[in-house]
This record gives C-alpha cells, sequence and structure tokens, in this order.
C-alpha cells in the first residue's frame, strides 16, 4: 500500500491545514488497487522544535481488514447482521458488501425518517418497517469519532427481523402465563378438596339425636 499511495495529493495537505499543523488528519476510506485492501491514511505534522515552524508531515497507513472482517463475521441468529455506515447512509462494510459498491442502508434511511436525525443521538433502537415490508429491530450507534475525525462519521447498526428477535421474549411470556393459569388451577383445586375435607370432618363429628326409651309395661 506505501508503494501507491500518493502522499502528493491535495487531500493530505488541504486536510493538515483545515485541522491546523499541530493536529493529526485522518483520510476518508481509501482502497489499494495492487493489494486490494481498504485502509485510511493517518498523518501527523512535524515541527520544528526550537520554531514550531511545519517542516512536512508523517504519514502512517492503517489496514482495515481486520475491523472488516470482524464486522463480516457477526451474524445474529437467521435474519439478523451488523453492518458499519457513514452518516449518509452509505455502507461501509455489511456482509456481501463494500464501501466500493456505495450502497445506501435501508435501515439508516429508516432510522432518520423516524427520529429525523440521528445527531444527538448516540444510541438506541426502534421498531420500523423496512422498504421490503419486514417488521425490524433496528439498534444503532454513533462511534463518536465525527467530531475529532470528519472524515470518520462511522455509526454501527445493528438489525433483526422483529419476529425473530422477540420470539424469544414472546416465549417466556407465553411460559410465564401457562405457569400462572397451572397456580391459579392447582389453587382452585386445593381450596375445593380443603372445602370439602372440612365440611366431611363437621359431618363426623356430629353428636347423633338421643333415642327415646320405650314406655315401660304396668
Amino acid at each position: 500500500m506505501a508503494a501507491t499511495d500518493k502522499t502528493t495529493e491535495r487531500e493530505y495537505w488541504q486536510g493538515l491545514d483545515s485541522r491546523g499543523q499541530t493536529a493529526i488528519y485522518l483520510t476518508d476510506v481509501r482502497y489499494d488497487e495492487q493489494t486490494r485492501l481498504y485502509y485510511i491514511s493517518v498523518i501527523r505534522p512535524v515541527l520544528q522544535d526550537s520554531t514550531g515552524r511545519f517542516m512536512g508531515a508523517v504519514t502512517a497507513l492503517v489496514d482495515l481488514s481486520p475491523l472488516f472482517t470482524q464486522i463480516s463475521r457477526q451474524q445474529i441468529a437467521r435474519t439478523g447482521r451488523v453492518f458499519l455506515v457513514r452518516n449518509d447512509g452509505t455502507v461501509i462494510q455489511a456482509p456481501g458488501v463494500t464501501p466500493s459498491l456505495k450502497i445506501k442502508s435501508e435501515e439508516c434511511a429508516t432510522i432518520r425518517d423516524a427520529l429525523g436525525t440521528l445527531r444527538g443521538r448516540e444510541a438506541g433502537y426502534i421498531y420500523a418497517t423496512l422498504p421490503h415490508g419486514e417488521p425490524n429491530l433496528i439498534g444503532f450507534a454513533d462511534t463518536g469519532l465525527r467530531d475529532a475525525y470528519p472524515n470518520l462519521p462511522w455509526i454501527v447498526l445493528a438489525s433483526q427481523e422483529e419476529r425473530e428477535a422477540s420470539g424469544p421474549v414472546r416465549s417466556m411470556a407465553g411460559f410465564a402465563l401457562l405457569m400462572m393459569i397451572f397456580a391459579l388451577l392447582m389453587l382452585t383445586l386445593l381450596g375445593t378438596y380443603v372445602f370439602l375435607h372440612r365440611h366431611q370432618r363437621l359431618e363426623d363429628i356430629e353428636t347423633p339425636p338421643e333415642q327415646k326409651l320405650p314406655p315401660v309395661a304396668a
């Protein structure tokens, strides 16, 4: 990547100038044709110790393959998936999706329609129906990079069909309801048994009526 990365591009120097000569600058996601890897460039200005005058910049290239691989491996049950998007909805990484495809995330657009904007909301979730018609549970979390590094306005999204996501909860609720009904039934049977048994004991201890003696013949 170091051989193909062009440090003479205007973006490098404009980025340093806009961030100040003492600030570290990070580029957007780039793609290296030779290695077929995605990376970002980290640029740090070099200043003269005595005068503080700008002398040049040191560039480091960070391979994003480990990060992208980790995201691609995240599979939530059958319908769930995790992906990384920009704040404009462009998918950076998702299962089967790469930055070069520049695909817009349906989930991100749905969240914007529901909440108006993601600005000021670091994390949260909503239930929403996607364009394909299935209601989904969508969670989102801002990476918090955009303020320090404007080229990395990344948001992590997780999406799963609502039916599958809430399935375990519904199962537990059904089990709890069944146990409650069973407990009420057992309580009713116990009350009936106690009532009948107590009534039987009362009959057993009742004193029999006195028998009259026959009259004695004179």
